[in-house]
């Protein structure tokens, strides 16, 4: 038993020990304002001079329930970056480690950053820690933590796990085929108007039945070698100008989803038009529910849009329990710091929201349209992210869409990238 000493008790205290013992160490702890120096094995998180086996400096800003409106400096040690430090030797560690775990993982900054792109999003470059996206600096300090724990006969060795948690979203679910006969035909002649015969030819083939949909790539993510888990996020908002995604009412849709449902998990893909409004999640995720005959327990975002906390807040009275949307639309990496699945803070109402959040890794088009990246290059590049979950582990979360694995026109080339990723990640698993 681990006994943590604190001058005072606070809901941002409690959730952060939570986190990093109750979800990530698994070691058993308790918080005490006072001590009589019987227990086994004592941190001294407060102002109070005792004798302790661990002493870690307290910043002061677990215990305040109010939001500062200035970022913490950052400081990089050995290329691991470090907020709310301290100067003083007399600590174990030269950082508040607790507030800083609680910083990364309430997105605290994102309360207080205004750079966001047009779309509402917080982007990559704003963050402090830009520059340090590729490591998981978040597991690397909770790591920190756990040699000085174990050295110190507190706990044993954790295991390290790795898994690959293969993830696609259906924003079109086919090139060609499901759509109405009007819309068949207003697609026809717009082929004609800007001249794009051969994709009017490969459109008039699909329809009727001589070549498959090229968007129709299911196959290749069903039957991808290594993953530990495939989750289809499906869709299923009213069309508008980001969202175009095909009916859900059609009968040939909801047949496919329905196949598909019996060989992979299918989570909801709330559309753009749903962020701030906690009905449109419950009409679509209704609807999908009914097309499946079954309950809906996962999601992520179309176009990872999402607000703090409010949309957990709505998840959360939809009957979500777990999201995804956890990643930077414009980069790969570790938008909390960290690769391991954790609960979420509401910092508006201070307490914590009863949702595992998944954090996203590994986005195709962050790499080829916001990225630039070549296909060698983002394969090089999730090598170096895989790299450097070896010694943490956790999840790395991958998320193509179905028509960037078609290998045709923006996205040709590209398929070979999501069929490098079972070498990819056998080397950390």
């Amino acid at each position: 038993m681990i006994t943590i000493l604190v001058d005072e008790r606070s809901n941002r205290l409690e959730y952060t020990l939570s986190v990093i013992f109750d979800e990530w160490l698994l070691v058993e702890y308790e918080v005490k304002t006072s001590v009589d120096r019987t227990e086994s094995f004592l941190i001294n998180y407060s102002s109070k001079d005792v004798q302790s086996d661990l002493k870690i400096y307290n910043e002061g800003l677990l215990g305040e329930n109010n939001i500062r409106f200035s970022q913490p400096e950052i400081a990089d040690q050995d290329g691991l970056p470090l907020i709310f430090l301290t100067q003083e030797t007399a600590y174990d560690l030269p950082f508040d480690i607790f507030s800083a775990v609680f910083f990364s993982l309430s997105r605290y900054e994102e309360y207080i950053t205004k750079g966001k792109d047009k779309h509402g999003r917080f982007q990559a470059g704003e963050s402090i820690f830009s520059g340090y996206h590729r490591t998981p600096y978040l597991d690397r300090w909770v790591g920190l933590l756990d040699h000085i724990l174990v050295k110190n006969g507190a706990k044993n060795p954790r295991e390290i796990k790795f898994t690959w948690i293969n993830t696609m979203d259906m924003d079109i679910a086919f090139a060609f085929k499901g759509r109405s006969t009007f819309r068949k035909l207003g697609a026809s002649v717009k082929d004609l108007i800007h001249m794009r015969l051969q994709r009017l030819q490969e459109r008039n083939r699909v329809v009727s039945g001589k070549t498959p949909d090229p968007f129709d790539t299911y196959d290749l993510f069903l039957n991808a070698k290594g993953s530990n888990q495939n989750i289809l996020f499906v869709p299923t908002g009213k069309r508008g100008e980001y969202d175009n995604n095909l009916s859900i009412e059609t009968r040939s849709l909801r047949a496919h989803i329905g196949r598909l449902s019996t060989k992979v998990e299918v989570g909801l893909h709330p559309s753009y038009q749903s962020l701030g409004s906690s009905s449109v999640i419950s009409k679509e995720k209704a609807k999908l529910e009914t097309a499946l005959n079954a309950p809906i327990r996962k999601s992520r975002q179309h176009f990872l849009r999402f607000q703090l906390p409010e949309t957990y807040r709505s998840l959360i009275e939809n009957g979500i329990e777990e999201d995804y949307s956890m990643g930077f639309h414009d980069d790969i990496g570790f938008r909390s710091g960290t690769a391991h699945i954790h609960s979420f803070f509401d910092l508006i109402n201070d307490y914590k929201l009863h949702i595992k959040l998944i954090p996203l890794i590994a986005m195709d088009s962050a790499m080829r349209v916001y990225l630039e990246y070549s296909p060698e290059q983002a394969i090089s590049t999730m090598k170096e992210v895989i790299f450097n979950m070896s010694l943490t582990g956790g999840n790395f979360v991958s998320v193509w869409h179905n028509h960037s694995l078609s290998d045709l026109y923006e996205w040709n080339g590209w398929r070979k990238v999501y069929l490098a990723l079972p070498d990819l990640v056998s080397t950390s698993s």
